[in-house]
């Protein structure tokens, strides 16, 4: 009969997340990992089949503590598009504060659910402003501006004489050219 695990699924993700924030994805091995714990490598295998089960659970929990953030950024009594700037910046500051998370986080994945929660929140978040119908044509062009102003602060970009308030400008320019009504 099989041992019971001696560690829970939660304290494994917890580690790995703090391996993969200090060392990057790379870095993240079962083996690492179990040393980590003071486990077998074994050990893991209760939890997850291999190292890609692992990397999808951690992107998910990526998706979820995103979907959080995004959540508690939302402005309570916005009024028009331009208010969802606190959204914008939150976006930033997870890519910002978690690189290697949000690097995993938007890699191509796997498993389509794990994005599709936060999809779902975003167009969620937009539809008062733009329309149900609108909110997923505005929803890609605010990620993709978002995920490229994240790559280009991850490259350090605007420490090469490129001022950071063209950010600001863009996204008040995005974020007011949705607020037109479409031609």
């Amino acid at each position: 009969m099989p041992q019971p695990p001696k560690i829970s699924a939660e304290t494994v993700i917890q580690h790995a997340l703090t391996l993969l924030e200090r060392s990057g994805e790379a870095a993240l091995s079962l083996r690492a990992l179990a040393a980590g714990l003071g486990v077998t490598p074994n050990a893991l295998y209760w939890h997850y089949a291999d190292r890609e089960a692992l990397l999808g659970a951690l992107a998910a929990h990526g998706a979820d503590e995103l979907r959080r953030a995004l959540r508690a950024a939302f402005p309570e009594g916005a009024q028009e598009l331009a208010d969802l700037t606190p959204l914008a910046h939150r976006y930033l500051h997870f890519a910002r504060s978690r690189p290697h998370l949000y690097a995993l986080l938007t890699a191509p994945q796997r498993d389509p659910a794990v994005s599709a929660g936060l999809w779902a929140d975003v167009t969620t978040m937009l539809a008062p402003f733009v329309g149900a119908d609108r909110a997923p044509e505005v929803g890609v062009a605010l990620w993709a501006y978002l995920h490229g102003a994240a790559g280009l602060e991850g490259m350090g970009a605007f420490h090469q004489g490129k001022p950071q308030t063209g950010l600001e400008a863009g996204l008040r320019a995005l974020l007011g050219g949705f607020s037109e009504p479409r031609p």
